[in-house]
C-alpha cells in the first residue's frame, strides 16, 4: 500500500470513530453584528393565571419586537389546548408542563441564547412559580447571571388584580415586575389603579405599560388569516390602508415595550437612556413677526 493510500485509510478510520455531531436547535433570529452577550441573561415569565386576558397576544407581539431588534431568543408555548403562540409564531417550542421536570428545558435554553420567554397557560400558570421555587432558581439568580421578569396582564377585572397581588406577595423582590394594562375590554383599569395589589407591586419597583385595544376590523383580519401583525404589515393582499393602521398600532405597542426594555432584554442590550437635550427656542411664525411691527392698521383700498 503506497503512502497516499495509507493516509486515506487512517482518515476513514478516524472518521468512523468520531462521534456524530449533535445538532443544536436553531435560534429564532440570527444575532446582529452589534449583539454582544454580557453574561446577564433574562427570563420573562407570564404570571397571570386567568384565561382570555391577552397573555398569548402580548407574548406574540413581544416576539415580534425582539425580532425587530434582531435579538436572539427562545420562546416556549405551554398551552396544549390552544397553542396560540405556536399558531402565530411557528418558531415557538412546545413545552409540556404537566410534570415540573419538563420545565428544566427553560433553563437549558440559556445554553443557546441570553433571552427566554414563556407564554401562559391559564389555571396552570402557577406551576411556573412552583417550579422556580422548587429548583431554587430564584435564589440562584446571581450564580446563573439571570434576571427574571414576571409579566402580569391586567384588565378591568377583579380576578386578574387579585392574582397579581397573590403573585407579588409570593415572589416579592426575587424578580422584576412588568404590568401590562390591557384595554381590550375597558378604556380604564380603575380596579387595579385603586388596589392594594398595585401598591405592593409599585413598592417592588414594578414598571407599568399600556396595551391599547386593537380595532375590531384589524382583529378580524388577524383571526381569519392566523397571521401576526408583523406578518400582515408585509402582506400585500391586505388593503394598504389597513396595513398602515396595523403598522401604526404596532409602532405604538413597540414604543411601550421599549419604555420597559430594562425589564425585557438581557443586560448587554439595556443601553443607558441618552441625556435629554434642552429644547431649542422655537422661531415665531411669520404672522406673529408681522403682527409685532408697531404701526396703525390701514384698511385696503378695495375689499
Amino acid at each position: 500500500m503506497d503512502e497516499s493510500s495509507s493516509i486515506y485509510s487512517r482518515f476513514l478510520n478516524k472518521a468512523k470513530a468520531a462521534p456524530e455531531p449533535q445538532l443544536q436547535p436553531p435560534v429564532f433570529v440570527e444575532p446582529s453584528v452589534a449583539y454582544q452577550p454580557s453574561g446577564t441573561k433574562r427570563l420573562v415569565v407570564s404570571a397571570t393565571s386567568k384565561g382570555g386576558v391577552g397573555k398569548s397576544y402580548v407574548t406574540i407581539n413581544l416576539c415580534e419586537w425582539f425580532r425587530s431588534l434582531e435579538v436572539p431568543f427562545v420562546a416556549f408555548d405551554p398551552d396544549w389546548c390552544n397553542s396560540t403562540l405556536t399558531r402565530f409564531f411557528t418558531e415557538a417550542e412546545f413545552i409540556d408542563i404537566s410534570e415540573a421536570v419538563h420545565l428544566d428545558n427553560v433553563i437549558r435554553a440559556f445554553e443557546r441564547t441570553d433571552l427566554v420567554l414563556t407564554d401562559g397557560v391559564g389555571s396552570l400558570q402557577m406551576k411556573f412559580i412552583d417550579w422556580l421555587e422548587e429548583t431554587r432558581v430564584f435564589d440562584l439568580r446571581k450564580q446563573l447571571s439571570l434576571d427574571i421578569t414576571m409579566l402580569l396582564i391586567i384588565e378591568e377585572d377583579k380576578e386578574t388584580v387579585f392574582q397579581a397581588g397573590q403573585a407579588a406577595q409570593r415572589v416579592g423582590d426575587r424578580a422584576d415586575w412588568l404590568v401590562v394594562r390591557n384595554l381590550k375590554t375597558s378604556p380604564v383599569t380603575e380596579i387595579y389603579d385603586n388596589s392594594n395589589a398595585r401598591k405592593s407591586l409599585l413598592d417592588l419597583g414594578a414598571k407599568e405599560i399600556t396595551l391599547e385595544r386593537l380595532p375590531w376590523n384589524l382583529n378580524s383580519i388577524i383571526q381569519k388569516s392566523s397571521k401576526s401583525i408583523g406578518a400582515l404589515v408585509e402582506d400585500e393582499s391586505i388593503f394598504f390602508l389597513e396595513r398602515q393602521r396595523m403598522r401604526s398600532y404596532q409602532q405604538r405597542l413597540f414604543d411601550e415595550f421599549a419604555s420597559a426594555r430594562e425589564y425585557l432584554l438581557p443586560g448587554a442590550l439595556i443601553a443607558p437612556a441618552p441625556p435629554e437635550a434642552e429644547p431649542e427656542p422655537e422661531e415665531p411664525p411669520k404672522s406673529l413677526k408681522k403682527a409685532s411691527i408697531s404701526r396703525p392698521r390701514v384698511p385696503p383700498a378695495e375689499v
